[in-house]
């Protein structure tokens, strides 16, 4: 995964919950990733820290989801005009991964 959420003035989790829908990984998994106007997140809880990865496309949902992967996820929606709200991501960080043009 090349994009992740990093708030700089609120935890991922508080973050996640002011401006993301929780959905399930069938969801996720059938999301169109197409669609430009929403983003697919995935939470990932590791050892000492969490993560929350950008899924623009299929292949970076798939990234995520391998068998052997046993870490616990939750998979989030979030429309594409708050991906920059606070997320310590920038426009410029969605367009060189296209998803912006």
């Amino acid at each position: 995964m090349g994009l992740y959420i990093n708030p700089t003035d609120v935890s991922k989790e508080q973050w996640l919950e002011e401006n993301a829908e929780l959905i399930t990984q069938e969801e996720a998994h059938n999301h169109d990733y197409n669609d430009k106007s929403v983003a697919i997140l995935c939470h990932v809880m590791n050892a000492m820290f969490s993560a929350c990865a950008v899924a623009y496309q299929h292949s970076e949902y798939e990234a995520f989801t391998l068998p052997h992967d046993h870490r616990p996820k939750r998979f989030y929606k979030v429309t594409a005009d708050k991906l920059t709200e606070n997320s310590g991501l920038s426009l410029e960080d969605l367009k060189r991964v296209g998803f912006v043009s």
